[in-house]
């Protein structure tokens, strides 16, 4: 059995997620000292509101290996 799992920046359609069953793994998202996960604590609004209203620049970083594998 091939299972694929990709991270939340891989940018594909729910449609395509759906048909082939693919898990997503959230980025995190940093503004400052908050951390979001990418899809689940924010959505792209929110992330386009904190970014125009913040002076902080948002960073990203990838998740935990260990998240992946419990998939």
């Amino acid at each position: 059995m091939v299972k694929i799992i990709c991270d939340s920046g891989c940018d594909l359609t729910a449609e395509m997620v759906g048909k082939y069953d693919i898990s997503i793994v959230p980025l995190n998202v940093h503004f400052g000292s908050e951390t979001f996960r990418d899809g689940i604590d924010i959505t792209p609004d929110v992330f386009y509101q904190k970014l125009a209203a913040g002076k902080v620049h948002p960073t990203t970083s990838a998740p935990a290996p260990g998240v992946f594998a419990e998939i």
